[in-house]
């Protein structure tokens, strides 16, 4: 059986923070990324999250988030993230996007949009454009 990440071998190794506080949403998405040979820590709690990044910003080499979680959304995360090493590409998963959020993120350093509902293909796809950019 042919190994799916040499379909794109820059997905290899790539180290991302997901976080989405539907625990099986946050699964679903993790076990996709992971067939692409990324390398996913899945946290479903953005306080917990911020803890786990805060401990070691440079273990990750993405972030990527939901924006409507509880007690800190996906907003409020990104802008701790992005405090703690501006360099790091965050993509937030949205179901909408108006022009006030989308200069709000813009504002706070972060990289793009995804809007859902969004399959493994769209969350890749994005995730390719935005490290290509990157590097």
């Amino acid at each position: 059986m042919a190994n799916k990440n040499q379909e794109d071998p820059s997905f290899e190794g790539l180290r991302i923070l997901l976080i989405d506080d539907e625990e099986l949403s946050a699964r679903l998405t993790k076990e996709g990324l992971e067939r692409f040979g990324m390398i996913v820590t899945e946290v479903c709690d953005a306080s917990k999250a911020l803890e786990i990044y805060t401990k070691g910003p440079h273990n990750f080499d993405m972030v990527i988030t939901d924006k409507n979680m509880p007690y800190m959304n996906g907003i409020e995360l990104s802008a701790e993230i992005l405090k703690l090493r501006e360099d790091i590409p965050v993509i937030i998963i949205t179901g909408f996007l108006d022009i006030q959020t989308e200069a709000q993120l813009k504002a706070i350093g972060v990289t793009d949009t995804i809007l859902k509902p969004a399959n493994i293909k769209n969350i890749c796809d994005k995730i390719k454009e935005v490290w290509s950019a990157k590097h």
